[in-house]
Formats: structure tokens, sequence, C-alpha cells
């Protein structure tokens, strides 16, 4: 029997090896098939370019191989996992060739954001599911313009120094926190332009703390804050019926949009410029839309009740500070005379109005030989900008009574009744008056509101703000009632700063109120003191080193001083 036996059992062991290189055909065939198909499914607009298509034949022929699927290859299937480092395409954006360059403006200045990501987590089911390759703003505006905003940029240290990178190496690498084994994207080839809004003095930082800005980022525009008038001549009608064809808003008539240029003249505080804010334009338009529902077209009157109600709605700080003005709290005063005080003008920002403030600045002179001191620089309530205005009146007084010898007098000058830090240069003429009414013991009109900046020769430069300070001290004349003689005395350069609130206007038309422009000091000396300045000559008599007449204001100054310099010096023995 055994010879029988073991023939059948060769036969069995020949029949099971047919029956298996016959199923191993058949998976191999199968599975080849399965991937073929699969390959075959996918769509020629996920191929879009050469390369694409390419990547997919290689992958294919890689898992052929992988899965020993070649002809004659008689190793049985295995089930091994995709080997590690193996590449699996996958589709981020879509573009056609010829669509235009995107332009993407970074919502998410986030790692995530720009970079893009990689949905971790377990297999759970969510969407996306985990392994998912999100794309970031990057990639979508690859090829194209990417728009930042630059503070929010640098404000995240990790998010600017990879955009860097990604810059530098002209590739799209997503930013990888571990080190642990995790499914990676490969570096995108990149062309795009970034585009970073920011504020002039942010990137005059960047560029003097980062030697790889400007290496990154050589093109620099600015933005106007203001057009030409005959710009906006063309500028304000198109923005007028560009809103009300696209946002619904009421359609200006004639009237209206001049009344808007006036308004932008206000906000760019130049007769002879318009503001490109063209935001705020939009928000006096939507405000008063409502009022003109019922009328054909928008009018100046609906802008003008607009308008009132907007300044009336953010006007709590200024009718507080009206009250205080009006009960005594504050005390400025509006009429009479007084040595050695003048109302200088100031103004105050809540964040949505600015108003302008009077404040009463006073100077008191005696003998010494430090010269004009500065109580606020004192007790660190000023500014740089305002300590050197007031070093400016030190050195226009040396100018003017000490060439040959010490200024040998000693002064104080502060602000009263402020307690918050005081910054600019815009009351350093308010505070030369002062000093010169002290030392010359010449009363200075009360009457009149101060404002301007002087330098060491005594020419008046200009300031900023300057109708808020009028019509703030307009407005504290007013609640005290207006004497006619009540004015503003303000530079010269900064008349074609002036537009007016119509109250203010119709005053002055009134002559109920007043306002002075000068260029120099001796000007304004006049004008609130009552005297002339005085015009200097050379002395016979050295001895005397009197340049200006007796019954003069700056006469009176030099006299004083001249005693007071002897007051100063120590007696001889």
């Amino acid at each position: 029997m055994r010879p029988h036996v073991e023939e059948t059992q060769r036969q069995l062991a020949l029949l099971e090896a047919e029956i298996l290189a016959s199923l191993l055909q058949r998976q191999r065939a199968a599975l080849r098939n399965n991937i073929a198909g699969c390959f075959a499914q996918v769509p020629e607009r996920a191929l879009p370019t050469e390369q694409v298509r390419k990547y997919s034949q290689r992958l294919h022929e890689h898992l052929q191989q992988v899965y020993h699927l070649e002809e004659g290859h008689h190793l049985p299937l295995t089930s091994v996992p995709l080997p590690a480092g193996l590449v699996v395409p996958t589709l981020l954006v879509t573009s056609r060739p010829d669509d235009v360059a995107p332009i993407i403006h970074a919502q998410n200045v986030t790692l995530s954001g720009l970079f893009g990501r990689v949905v971790a987590g377990s297999n759970d089911s969510r969407y996306p599911e985990p392994g998912t390759i999100l794309a970031g703003d990057l990639h979508r505006a690859n090829g194209g313009f990417l728009i930042i905003d630059a503070e929010a940029l640098v404000k995240r240290e990790a998010v600017y120094e990879h955009l860097k990178a990604c810059l530098l190496a002209r590739a799209i690498q997503p930013h990888e926190e571990d080190e642990g084994p995790s499914l990676r994207i490969q570096p995108v080839e990149l062309d795009v332009k970034v585009v970073l809004v920011a504020d002039p003095d942010l990137i005059h930082q960047l560029q003097e703390l980062d030697p790889e800005f400007s290496r990154l980022f050589k093109i620099r525009a600015d933005f106007e804050d203001d057009m030409s008038f005959e710009e906006g001549l063309r500028v304000y009608p198109g923005v007028a019926a560009w809103l009300a064809s696209n946002r619904g808003l009421s359609r200006c008539s004639r009237s209206a949009v001049a009344f808007l240029m006036q308004y932008g003249a206000r906000l760019a505080e130049d007769q002879h410029r318009l503001t490109t804010n063209l935001g705020l334009l939009s928000d006096l338009i939507t405000e008063a839309t409502s009022l003109a529902r019922d009328a054909d077209e928008m009018t100046e009157e609906h802008l003008r009740a607009a308008l009132r109600l907007i300044r009336d709605r953010q006007g709590q700080m200024r009718d507080r500070l009206l009250d205080l003005h009006r009960y005594g709290l504050i005390r400025v005063e509006v009429s009479g005379q007084s040595v050695g005080q003048i109302n200088g003008l100031a103004v105050v920002s809540d964040g949505f109005q600015s108003v302008g403030r009077p404040s009463r600045v006073t100077a008191v002179t005696y003998a010494g030989s430090h010269g004009p001191l500065n109580i606020e620089r004192e007790v660190e309530m000023s500014g740089p900008i305002h300590s050197k205005g007031v070093l400016i009146l030190s050195g226009y007084l040396h100018d003017r009574f000490a060439r040959d010898f010490p200024l040998s007098f000693g002064a104080s000058v502060v602000f009263e009744q402020t307690y918050t830090p005081i910054e600019g240069d815009s009351a350093s003429t308010a505070e030369l008056f002062a000093i010169l009414s002290s030392l010359s013991g010449v009363p200075a009109r009360q009457d009149i509101g101060i404002t301007g900046s002087v330098d060491q020769r005594g020419r008046v430069l200009p300031v900023g703000g300057i109708n808020e300070k009028i019509e703030g001290f307009f407005e504290v004349c007013r609640a005290h009632a207006l004497t006619g003689t009540q004015g503003v005395v303000i530079p010269e350069s900064n008349v074609r700063n002036l537009v007016l609130g119509e109250d203010v206007l119709e005053a002055i038309a009134q002559g109920r109120f007043f306002i002075w422009p000068i260029s120099t000091v001796e000007e304004g000396v006049e004008l609130i003191l009552g005297e002339p300045a005085g015009t200097p000559t050379e002395p016979e008599d050295e001895a005397a080193a009197f340049r200006y007449p007796e019954r003069t204001v700056y006469g009176r100054v030099e006299r004083r001083i001249a005693r007071l310099r002897q007051l100063a010096s120590p007696p001889r023995g």
C-alpha cells in the first residue's frame, strides 16, 4: 500500500500547488485590476499639469512593486502596509490656467491659518477626518497676492519667522511643532507677492530691528491722508453715487455733495485739501439716510442734521466740560484783565470726539537766575515736546533781553487745573505772553484765547486742532455770555486750516467773536497787552544797556530784569 499512498500524496501536492498558483494569479489579477480602476477613476481636472500626471503614473508603478503584481512573480501576496515615506498626492487648491491671479486677505494670521495643517486625532467619525490636509491662505494665494495686517503678524513671532522662512526658501512648509511620527506635507513651490498693511512707524521699526525685512519687502507704497480739492471734485460725487447703488443709501443732491466736501475739508483741517478717509463719509451718509427716507434725494439739511445727531450722541465729554466751566469748577476768565495770566487752548479727546479746552496759563517772575521753570516738568507731568517748548522760550528771552549778560530772573509757569500729562508745544506762545505780562507788570486781556508755538526768533508757528480749539473757547465764552470783544489769537499759517462750525461763523459775521492771525510774538504783544512791544535800538551809552523804549512792553521787561539782576547780585564788601 505504501507506494500507492506516496503516489497519491505526490499527486495531491501537485494539485495543491496548481490550485495555489491559480489562486495567486486570480488574486494578483483582481488586485491589479482594482488598483488600475482606482487610478482610472481619477478625473482629468485632478491632473491639471504634466508633473501631476507623471507623479500619478509613478505612484501606480510603485504600488505594483509593493504588492508584487508583476506577471512572473511567484511569491505569495502579503498584507504589509504602505512603507514609511510614501508620498500621497493631495489636492489642496484648484484653479484653471486662465484664471486671474488670486488676491487673498489673510483674516486668520496663525500658523494653521497661513500655512495649512494636518488634522490629527483618533479614528472617530468627524469632519474633517483625521489625516486630512487643510490648505492655508498661503496656498490659496500662491501665484497671486497675499495681504496681511503687519501688526497682527508681528504679534505672533512664530508666524512671522516661519513666513520669512517660506519666502526665503520659496516653498510652503507647514509648521511642525512635534518631532513624532505624523503625516507630513511635501513642500510646495511658492510664487507669491506678500503685501503688508501697516502704520509707517511699524514699518520703520521692522526695518531697523530685522535685517531680513528689507531683503524680503523692498517696495513701499504710502497712502495719502488727504487729496487736492480738484481731485475731490471727481472722487466725492463718485463715492456718494457708489454708496447709493451698492449699499442702498439715499442718493445725494448737489448741495449734499458740496456739504460732504466741506466736511472732508474739516476732517483734513485744510481749506484746500479733502480727507481720503471715505469711511467717515460713508458713516455720515448712512446716518443721514434714516432722516431722508421720505425724500427723493438727500440734501444738505439732512447731512447737517445727521452730523448734529452724531455730535450730540458723542458729546458727553464736551457737555461735561462746559458745565464745569459754567459753574466755575474750572476757572477760566473770559473778560477783564490780569497780570501774568493767559488763556491757553488745548484739545482733549475721549476716542470718539476731540474737544477744545481753554486752560489758564499763569506765570510768576522773581529774582533768581534759573530762567523759566516748567512746573509740569518738575512734577513729571510734562512730555518732551512741551518741555522743549519751554526751553525755546528761554532762548527767545535771551535773544531779546540778555545777549550780553546772564538772564538773571526766575519764573514759574504752569497750566492751572490740569491733572493729566501735558504734551505738545502749541501753548508755548501763551506761556511766553504770561511771562512777558508778569515781567512787565502790564495786565493781559482775558477775553482772548491764544494758541501757537514759537521759535527762538519770535516767529509764531502753526499747530494742530485749530478748529476744535477755537470752537472750544467760543463755547466757553457763550456759556458765560458773549461780550462782543472775545476772540482767539492763532498763527497766521493756520488760517488755511480754518473750517469752523456754523455757530462760530455766524458770531464772527455778526461781530460778536473774532479771530486774530499773527506771525510774530511782537504782533500779539500789542493786541493782548495793549502796548507796543517796542523796537530795539542800540543805546548811545553802553552803561545804560537798554535797547527798548521805556514805555513799551519790552522796555518795561528790560528794566525789570535789570532790577532783578541787581537784587540777585551779592553786595560788594
